[in-house]
């Protein structure tokens, strides 16, 4: 039961994963939700550190686009700031999003890896259409009210995952998968 709630690899940012990390694990497509894993949930712009992590990653040939549940207004923001597509609506952990980056790509799932830092839409989502997540500590430590609830539910079962399994734990590197 708890197999949809286990991404691949936990890492503490987003920033602490390397062009050469993706590559050596076959990553041609980068999947990043915004608020909170690519920029703090409550900064409206993007940000020196997010626009020097999308250039080696697009420069190693990787493509990096953003996949959000939030409005088209404020992930085109950021993602004309960091001169990226970007998929909005994408109602995680549905299938919607996932599916229209697939048919705009045309790549294997084996291709893509997600990067969010939500257990119940980005983790869930991934797992549940087939592809590869990396679970990332939230930038920001306060939260949206709407996603508090989730947050503390999110601690629950991660913290059920990490007596399961020890390789479960916070990491600086895609260094070893989980699933």
């Amino acid at each position: 039961m708890l197999k949809v709630f286990k991404p691949t690899w936990m890492v503490k940012s987003i920033y602490h994963i390397s062009p050469q990390e993706l590559i050596a694990n076959g990553v041609k497509i980068v999947l990043t939700d915004l608020d909170n894993t690519l920029i703090a949930w409550n900064h409206p712009d993007a940000t020196e550190q997010s626009l020097q992590w999308i250039q080696k990653v697009v420069a190693s040939g990787i493509d990096v686009v953003i996949i959000s549940n939030n409005c088209t207004h404020r992930v085109k923001k950021v993602a004309d700031m960091l001169h990226v597509p970007f998929i909005s609506w994408a109602m995680k952990p549905f299938s919607r999003g996932f599916k229209k980056l697939q048919k705009r790509y045309n790549v294997k799932k084996s291709d893509v890896l997600m990067i969010g830092d939500q257990v119940f839409t980005d983790v869930v989502g991934s797992n549940l259409y087939g592809i590869d997540c990396v679970l990332v500590q939230p930038i920001e430590a306060s939260d949206a009210w709407n996603t508090k609830i989730n947050r503390y539910l999110e601690m629950k079962i991660i913290s059920k995952l990490t007596k399961e399994d020890p390789r479960i734990e916070w990491r600086d590197s895609l260094d070893q998968r989980i699933r």
